[in-house]
């Protein structure tokens, strides 16, 4: 077990996915939501728990990953983060190589204040279900099949 390094005054990190590298677990990553209040966003760890990345995207609540997305002509490991400040999904991609995150889209959502997210594999067809919610679990959204680029 490790302990993740801190981040900023508000430290609220939590809501973390496994990134499991293709070729050497070892080089996984632990990818975790920070919503703190000045400068939330996605933290990416190593295993030992240093900070490798963080991607500021306002105050992100959930993430969740999905291997082998087809994102245009690439098959990419994708990354979902809730975005309580937009009302959205942001979509990451992951770069095995630089084991590192880029930004590849968005999606808004009709719920206000969303919090957490789940990508669902769904084999026979092109698109990926991504249900969301607030903390009522009644007020569940989905994005649409054409969520990412």
């Amino acid at each position: 077990m490790a302990m993740t390094d801190p981040r900023g005054i508000d430290n609220d990190a939590d809501d973390v996915a496994i990134w499991v590298h293709p070729t050497d677990p070892t080089l996984s990553l632990v990818i975790g939501s920070n919503h703190e209040s000045r400068r939330g966003g996605v933290q990416v760890f190593e295993l030992s728990g240093k900070e490798r990345q963080f991607v500021e995207l306002d105050r992100i609540n959930g993430v969740d990953v999905r291997y082998g997305f087809r994102l245009g002509s690439q098959s990419v490991d994708l990354v979902a983060a809730s975005n309580r400040d937009r009302s959205s999904v942001q979509f990451l991609a992951v770069d095995p190589a630089a084991r590192a995150l880029r930004q590849v889209g968005e999606v808004r959502s009709s719920r206000s204040s969303i919090e957490g997210v789940a990508l669902a594999p769904r084999p026979a067809a092109r698109s990926t279900p991504c249900p969301t919610s607030r903390r009522a679990p009644s007020n569940s959204t989905s994005c649409p099949p054409a969520a990412v680029p």
